[in-house]
């Protein structure tokens, strides 16, 4: 939120006998900044959040006077004040109101004694204030966050300090919308958040199309959403975390509290926790790419005999996670019309494809056993089942964008 709203804006006016007319069902909605209107040809001007201060003089007739209200109201015009300038009273009769209060346009009177500059230095102090503590807010959630990260924070601990933050509870997903880390409190246990929050994540998730999401190489991109829930009165605030055209994640907590400022900490923690999200996935696919650059190495040189010593070997397969005891079968998965494929939809497309094989082919080995060994290649990737007992492969041709080729065991 850039501003304050109507109801604080009236509240800090009425000392200056300013009351409200009409619109009472639009009390709540932000006024961003201040501005006069006194001339008839206003549409070019008009952008929305505004609390346009008006005699109405340029107005003189009924019906101007009620298009001018249809129009405010379309344009996304917060509120109007009328001032009475030289007459006892305002320019607006009882249908004036009624269209006001139909279309929710908070209409407030001026009294005679007010002049605009009263109005401008109560209405905007209040916003730069208000902004100004904001500010603050942010400035400290950013240093609490990255704190956090300078000694070694990793996803949960990002989570908890939003939800210390927030008091309400916090959902961190990678790109696939698995979940990295969750916390609940007091009043929502994490369980049914976690339902309520990956509904709603899948279907924002779904919609979002591919221009939408895209970035320059390189630039963070953090964009929160406002979603309804199934549940009464419960809304989500999620947050896209993109590096580049990458998507990295979401970030997921309550929207809204009993006060618009709570309402505002939470977006601003939520970015600022987005930002931080990114740093700590950043470094989780550095380590991962230098680990998968060790892992190839190893597999390059076990596979083509480049080393002198069956000892050393064994000694470096251990050290990266893997056992080579026992008998093994050699399966190769590859992608056909590699370089067409990837000439067609570029690297990013082909990446996240070649995860999702590789992810799929690591799930149906290792269901058959925890020894199996599932190795990335450029084109495709290496599988060395450990085989317990007699093993039947079975091949399958499959169709573009399915996979894998099955392994069955009797």
């Amino acid at each position: 939120m850039k501003g304050i709203t109507v109801n604080e804006a009236l509240e800090l006016l009425k000392g200056h006998g300013v009351i409200l007319k009409a619109g009472r069902n639009g009390l709540a909605k932000i006024i961003e900044t201040v501005s006069v209107l006194e001339v008839t040809r206003y549409q070019d001007w008009v952008r929305g959040g505004e609390l346009f201060l008006t005699t109405l003089g340029a107005f003189p007739t009924r019906e101007q006077v009620y298009d001018l209200i249809r129009d405010l109201s379309r344009a996304g015009v917060t509120a109007l004040a009328v001032h009475p300038g030289h007459n006892l009273e305002v320019a607006m009769d009882d249908y004036a109101y009624q269209l006001a209060e139909e279309m929710n346009l908070p209409v407030l009177v001026l009294p005679r004694s007010i002049p605009y500059s009263t109005v401008f230095s109560v209405v905007m102090g209040a916003i730069l204030n208000k902004q100004k503590l904001l500010l603050e807010k942010s400035l400290q959630i950013n240093t609490y966050l990255t704190d956090i990260l300078l000694t070694g924070g990793g996803f949960e601990k990002i989570a908890l300090s939003l939800q210390k933050i927030t008091n309400k509870p916090v959902m961190i997903t990678d790109s696939t919308l698995n979940v990295l880390a969750l916390v609940g409190n007091n009043k929502i246990s994490a369980g049914n958040f976690t339902q309520e929050a990956l509904s709603v994540l899948r279907q924002l998730h779904s919609s979002i199309s591919t221009d939408e999401g895209s970035l320059q190489e390189g630039n963070l991109g953090v964009r929160t959403y406002h979603r309804p829930t199934s549940i009464p009165n419960v809304q989500l605030l999620l947050t896209r975390v993109a590096v580049g055209q990458e998507l990295y994640g979401y970030v997921v907590t309550l929207a809204g509290g009993s006060t618009d400022q709570e309402f505002d900490v939470s977006t601003v923690a939520l970015t600022h926790a987005a930002t931080a999200i990114a740093l700590e996935e950043s470094k989780r696919r550095a380590i991962k790419r230098a680990e998968e650059k060790l892992t190839m190495e190893f597999w390059e040189d076990l596979l083509n005999r480049h080393y002198d010593s069956e000892e050393i070997i064994i000694q470096r397969a251990q050290h990266l996670g893997f056992e080579l005891k026992g008998k093994r079968a050699v399966m190769v998965v590859a992608i056909d019309r590699f370089e067409d494929y990837y000439l067609e939809e570029g690297e990013v497309l082909f990446q996240e494809l070649k995860n999702r094989l590789c992810k799929i082919v690591e799930v149906s080995a290792m269901s058959r056993s925890k020894k199996s060994i599932v190795i990335p290649k450029s084109d495709g990737i290496i599988v060395l089942p450990h085989i317990a007992g007699e093993v039947r492969l079975k091949f399958e041709t499959l169709a573009p964008h399915t996979f894998p080729t099955k392994l069955e065991t009797q």
